[in-house]
């Protein structure tokens, strides 16, 4: 179900698909992270982050549900593990807030606009270049409670589920 898309789509990148024109389309019901933390009674906690020198200050709603990892030419290098969440408020006012000057750097379709420290270069987040997919992909490798163990990836210990996104060649 989740995967079931690839003769719908021209090219999935970062957790957004494209179909013919150009017209983007949000597939995951559900998708954005950070739907509730079990461990506050279900209540949201936000969670805070930070590139490596700290200049880039990220604050989220909550712990991510899932993790996406692309394969596209720019993720295999930078190796980022990206969190999803609603993309409501270019203002600053949105569910992520990222304090601090980014870098930006735009490739391929332009569709996407890839956020680092200027300082540092850690990949922040990602935020499109034009309307809205409904939502922004975070580093969760920056997010304060992240972790990798032998089974994989984790948050405050728990392991998250690893979802794999296949761009290469795209």
């Amino acid at each position: 179900p989740y995967w079931n898309i690839k003769n719908r789509c021209r090219k999935v990148f970062c957790g957004l698909s494209w179909v013919r024109g150009r017209r983007a389309v949000r597939y995951g019901a559900g998708v954005p992270a950070g739907g509730g933390d079990s461990r506050r009674g279900g209540g949201m906690t936000e969670i805070g982050g930070s590139c490596h020198c700290g200049a880039v200050r990220i604050a989220v709603p909550g712990a991510p549900e899932w993790l996406g990892q692309c394969n596209c030419s720019l993720c295999a290098k930078t190796g980022n593990l990206m969190a999803y969440y609603p993309d409501d408020g270019s203002d600053g006012t949105g569910s992520v807030r990222v304090e601090g000057a980014t870098a930006t750097y735009i490739w391929g379709d332009k569709m996407i606009a890839h956020h680092h420290c200027p300082i540092c270069a850690c990949k922040t987040h990602w935020t499109s270049t034009g309307e809205s997919y409904g939502k922004i992909g975070v580093n969760a490798r920056l997010l304060d409670g992240f972790g990798v163990s032998a089974d994989g990836p984790t948050f405050d210990g728990r392991a998250i589920e690893l979802r794999f996104m296949d761009n290469a060649g795209e």
